[in-house]
């Protein structure tokens, strides 16, 4: 790993953002959690973007961003585990970490949802994104087919009641981060953490998000069948290594 170390042990919260291939957007989601007062973990997740170290140099130097390059695509859950293993090494005062994507759909106010959510319940663990909560502008008819089918899937196989799932803006708890290891590849991480939530018995709860679709996010996003390898990579994970 090469890292670009910036000492944000300071910040009570601190994003992580995982950055592969978007050069259109990352560096002005970088900005706007910068902008927000809070610190940023970036892991460029072999991309090896030399111009996004170039554009983060001030926020490195003003110790606000830490910015982590993985020598090959290791996918966004090892990013995501990246990120957590560097607060929990570094940062032992960080009370919570943010699961922030940087392609432009997350909105960081809305982490005033999450926050107000922790203050109401101090046993939370965890804070997931809900679009079913707020009505979300945009989603697509295939988009809200798939978030039903594992929705539904996660109430008779995990038996975690949730309105929403794959929730890729999430708050967390450093004191829990020990029982969420992700280890599931491409896109089934998500769905992994959700089972952990419910193996070991985690507090969590749901608040509602505004999700900007755009063009650009849309052509990155999940396609329906998907699905199905994400269904039988947690099979066989929960088969074969419960």
């Amino acid at each position: 790993l090469h890292t670009a170390e910036g000492d944000i042990s300071w910040a009570e919260i601190i994003f992580v953002i995982p950055s592969f291939g978007e050069d259109k957007t990352v560096v002005y989601t970088i900005e706007s959690v910068i902008n927000a007062w809070y610190a940023a973990i970036v892991i460029d997740d072999g991309c090896n973007q030399v111009d996004l170290d170039a554009a983060l140099s001030q926020y490195i130097h003003t110790q606000q961003v830490v910015l982590i390059t993985h020598p090959m695509n290791l996918w966004q859950w090892a990013a995501l585990q990246t990120g957590a293993e560097r607060v929990i090494r570094y940062s032992p005062d960080t009370k919570y970490i943010v699961h922030f994507d940087a392609d432009g759909q997350h909105n960081v106010s809305d982490i005033s949802q999450f926050l107000d959510a922790f203050a109401a319940d101090p046993n939370l663990d965890i804070v997931l994104w809900s679009r079913t909560l707020w009505s979300t502008p945009g989603m697509e008819t295939h988009r809200m087919l798939h978030k039903k089918l594992q929705v539904l899937f996660m109430k008779m196989f995990v038996w975690l009641q949730l309105t929403d799932t794959n929730n890729g803006y999430r708050m967390i708890k450093t004191s829990s981060l020990q029982h969420l290891k992700i280890t599931s590849n491409r896109m089934a991480h998500a769905s992994q953490l959700e089972n952990l939530i419910a193996e070991h018995k985690l507090n969590y709860q749901e608040v509602p998000v505004t999700i900007a679709y755009t063009d650009y996010s849309k052509n990155k996003g999940q396609k329906l069948t998907n699905m199905f390898s994400i269904l039988k990579e947690l099979f066989y994970k929960w088969w074969f290594y419960k």
